[in-house]
């Protein structure tokens, strides 16, 4: 799998469910994981590459890295759910 191909609605489903094993610490509690993936995606830049590298790798600094990337759509996305 190279960085241009796309991510499927499985792969990001499981991302998603696999969030609770993956990440510990403050960014762990993610209501609306897949959502918040998913505009990590759609926003771009560095929570784009760190959203695919949690994909494809399920490490948890990955998603720690996407997180702090967020921009307050994906906050909100993070506690209110997708819109």
């Amino acid at each position: 799998m190279t960085l241009d191909t796309p991510l499927t609605d499985a792969q990001l489903r499981n991302a998603a469910r696999q969030l609770p094993r993956a990440v510990t610490g403050p960014f762990r509690d993610c209501d609306h994981a897949e959502a918040v993936i998913r505009h990590a995606l759609a926003q771009g830049g560095a929570a784009a590459h760190w959203a695919r590298q949690y994909v494809l790798t399920l490490h948890g600094p990955d998603w720690n890295a996407m997180v702090i990337c967020l921009d307050v759509a994906g906050w909100l996305i993070w506690y209110q759910g997708a819109r």
